[in-house]
């Protein structure tokens, strides 16, 4: 295989098969932060480490001559299209071993591919095939062809799906324009002119806004997708511009130059080309970490230079490379995976209003790195850590919330540019709360009235609620008034102790007697509680 034969646009008459498909399988757990590159000349898959920028263990052996690679949303399966025997390989990124082969047969007859989009959801993948002008569908749970192909203009290239799946968008290479796919009816439903040999596609990550790299002219045009229209003039970047990327912020996008050795920084804010970057020789696919810190460029022909990989750092956009050899044309990275959220909350045991939040969240690829709470009662807490503790102004019920946000930055929201997830996204975790009010009151100071035998007793209650006293005289058993009072609010409440007719009578020939009183207080809203004292009267 020539050098030459890699440009598309000297290539796409010649070339037999291309085949690429990639499956996504819904699990709720994923792998570690690799990128895979597929090896063109020596039919292997490599394994980098985005931690270390190593590569990991052997390469892989695949098929003849692996094109395309993708791996599931959930990172567990890497799927590799070999260009020479039109197979689908599956990989399980576990052990990385191939485990399964799929023909990608059609009516008989083997298909090209030339580039695999997953959907959001996981549930289909869409194929393009130039040799069939057509896409086809795959059902990735039967791992089959589903239904006919969806027919298309000549030379069918870029796949991708909007972020909310309901669309998808294939780039045209013949008639240079993008043909828009209803995902529902699988009906072509638009098409929209862009430059001269439109090659790869991606969304912005808000569905907003699509960029499409034009091989044959040197541009990327912009497309607004509500209107289905391009957006101004085409962005001049370097020659035969291929692979295409942004940031999962959407602020940046990357166009790899397959003719110059380059790849051109674009500012979305200002649509301007911000930096030209050097690479290795050929660069072709690229793909961005789920950080959005990183982007990886597969340089067809840099191991000849010891730059068979480019890594660019977004933020400067200075440069560093990996010797990966045997051709390296193709790459993927692993889905970041949400973290899964959930927490407990405990009620302390001296106020009942004030609960202790412990959250229980799991990151299955990652760490968590920030905790945004919200208490159900109006306030929130962002970044409030893993152990909250939150002081309710009342009883009652209340929805609590957690958000957890990993040390990639994925979240609860699905990060989706047209072709493989970067952040997988997850529900946030809810609960419905039940604070009691609380009924731990304290007895305060007693305050005598010796003149009539009567005392004042101040009760402190953490609620408003009921209070109820009763009592009698120890000795005898005769009793004292049973007293109620209301606290509308937490505070200080005076009880009045007073000897019914023959208790009184009692105490006034004795001079003094000791009475055991029981107060129960009845937070409102809560359970009641009853504590018991003795005090003592004095009649002189």
């Amino acid at each position: 295989m020539t050098t030459k034969s890699r440009s598309l646009r000297r290539r796409v008459p010649l070339i037999a098969a291309l085949a690429v498909l990639a499956l996504a399988l819904l699990a709720p757990q994923a792998m570690a932060r690799y990128v895979y590159t597929g090896n063109y000349d020596n039919n292997t898959v490599s394994v980098l480490d985005t931690a270390t920028n190593q590569i990991v263990g052997n390469p892989i052996p695949v098929g003849e001559a692996p094109s395309t690679l993708a791996v599931t949303p959930n990172g567990k399966t890497l799927y590799v299209g070999d260009e020479s025997d039109n197979n689908l390989r599956a990989i399980d990124t576990r052990t990385n071993q191939v485990v399964a082969t799929l023909p990608l047969t059609y009516e008989g007859v083997d298909r090209e591919a030339s580039v695999i989009a997953i959907a959001p959801d996981g549930k289909t993948a869409y194929v393009s095939s130039y040799g069939l002008d057509a896409v086809l569908v795959i059902d990735i749970q039967t791992n089959q062809i589903s239904g006919s192909p969806i027919l298309l203009g000549g030379t069918p290239w870029g796949v991708a799906f909007s972020p909310d799946g309901s669309v998808a968008y294939v780039t045209n290479l013949d008639d240079g324009k993008i043909e828009v796919i209803s995902t529902a009816t699988r009906q072509v439903v638009g098409a929209i002119p862009v430059g001269i040999e439109p090659i790869n596609l991606v969304f912005s990550p808000d569905g907003r806004t699509a960029y499409i790299a034009n091989e044959g002219d040197g541009t990327v045009s912009i497309v607004d997708t509500a209107t289905r229209q391009v957006v101004g003039d085409p962005i001049a970047v370097g020659k035969e511009p291929w692979g295409i990327a942004v940031t999962p912020d959407g602020s940046k996008v990357y166009v790899s130059n397959e003719a110059d050795d380059t790849v051109t920084a674009i500012n979305t804010a200002t649509r301007q080309p911000v930096a030209t970057i050097p690479t290795g020789d050929e660069p072709f696919e690229m793909a961005v970490t789920p950080d959005g810190k990183s982007v990886y460029v597969a340089n067809y022909q840099g191991e000849e230079n010891g730059k068979g990989i480019t890594v660019i750092n977004t933020q400067t956009d200075q440069t560093s490379d990996i010797n990966v050899t045997g051709g390296p044309w193709q790459l993927t990275i692993v889905p970041d995976q949400s973290p899964v959220a959930s927490f407990t909350a405990t009620a302390a045991k001296k106020n009942s209003l004030r609960l202790g939040f412990a959250s229980t969240t799991v990151d299955s690829d990652g760490t968590v790195a920030t905790f945004d709470w919200n208490f159900g009662d109006g306030i929130t807490a962002v970044n409030g850590g893993p152990t909250p503790v939150h002081t309710y102004a009342k009883a009652g019920g209340y929805t609590a919330g957690l958000t957890a946000v990993d040390n990639e930055g994925c979240s609860t929201n699905m990060v989706f540019t047209g072709r493989t997830a970067l952040c997988s996204g997850g529900g946030s975790a809810a609960q419905t709360i039940t604070v009691k009010a609380p009924n731990n009151f304290k007895f305060g100071k007693l305050i005598r009235n010796e003149k009539n035998g009567t005392a004042k007793l101040k009760v402190k209650v953490p609620y408003a609620g009921k209070l109820t006293l009763t009592g009698k005289l120890t000795r005898t058993g005769k009793k004292m008034k049973r007293v109620k009072r209301s606290a509308k609010k937490a505070g200080t409440v005076v009880l009045n102790i007073r000897p019914q007719p023959q208790a009184k009578k009692e105490l006034a020939a004795e001079g003094s007697a000791k009475v055991r009183i029981k107060v129960t207080f009845k937070p409102t809203g809560g359970k009641a509680r009853t504590r018991g004292r003795t005090v003592k009267l004095i009649q002189g």
